[in-house]
């Protein structure tokens, strides 16, 4: 849910894509082993809620800017809890 806060108030994809980074390191670390079923679960929680709980802004680029951010997140969720899942595991 922080991520989506970010993605409503950032005004650019860095800060969302920021926390999205560090919540999936820390995924990782928490649950090495399970942790790509956790990080699928956020990343359905992460665009249900966005869609569900927030309103579409009606300025076309806050649009692609806050779909380009939810975008980024989910590539960094996958990848960095699989990533730091192996480092924990090794």
């Amino acid at each position: 849910m922080l991520t989506i806060y970010g993605v409503k108030v950032g005004q650019t994809f860095f800060f969302p894509c920021m926390v999205a980074i560090f919540f999936a390191f820390a995924l990782g670390l928490l649950e090495p082993v399970k942790g790509w079923v956790l990080a699928l679960v956020s990343i359905l929680i992460l665009w249900a809620g966005y869609w569900l709980f927030t309103t579409y802004p009606e300025n076309p680029n806050r649009q692609q800017v806050e779909l380009l951010a939810l975008s980024f997140a989910t590539g960094f969720i996958l990848i960095i809890s699989a990533f730091t899942g192996k480092l924990r595991k090794a």
